[in-house]
């Protein structure tokens, strides 16, 4: 299945949960928002959530700076 994750074509899994998406991108998964085709997923579904075929993914960590 393919679906797009912070703008760039991915292969991921059938049944690839955002959970595990987000343990594979991110080093620090503590530190991340996730969005999926521009709806917040809250952390506490990330493990209920399968990504579908098509979706937009995008994970988004803070970053310091002025």
């Amino acid at each position: 299945m393919r679906a797009k994750v912070n703008g760039a074509e991915r292969e991921l899994s059938p049944g690839t949960s955002v959970g595990a998406l987000v343990n594979e991108m991110a080093a620090d998964a503590k530190a991340v928002a996730v969005a999926i085709n521009r709806a917040v997923v809250p952390r506490k579904e990330w493990s209920a959530v399968q990504v579908q075929e098509g979706d937009d993914i995008e994970i988004i960590a803070p970053f310091h700076g002025g």
